[in-house]
């Protein structure tokens, strides 16, 4: 008597958390995309810092300027000068600031 009780109410419970998980999945998209999101986001490392150490204004001065080897731009920005140069000609139509009228 107390197995089938402890059976049944297995079952219920089972049954009832079942229901629930359907629910939750209905409420925040699929169930398996939030698992998915909860991976990602224990698989990251926590940041060092927010900005590299070494990385001050005048580094940056120097970076503008060329004052760099072609090493140090390939290290830093993981592309040659002449592909950065590149990338930056065919953006800048679309980066450069616009005066707008509100």
């Amino acid at each position: 008597m107390t197995t089938q009780l402890l059976l049944c109410t297995g079952k219920n419970y089972c049954q009832k958390k079942k229901l629930y998980n359907e629910l939750i999945g209905l409420i925040s998209g699929s169930q398996a995309q939030l698992m998915r999101v909860k991976r990602i986001k224990k698989k990251r490392k926590p940041r060092k810092y927010w900005v590299r150490p070494g990385r001050t204004s005048l580094w940056w001065d120097n970076m503008r300027r060329g004052e760099t080897v072609d090493e140090e731009w390939k290290e830093n920005l993981r592309m040659s000068k002449p592909s950065f140069l590149k990338l930056c000609d065919e953006l800048h139509p679309f980066i450069v600031r616009q005066t707008t009228i509100m």
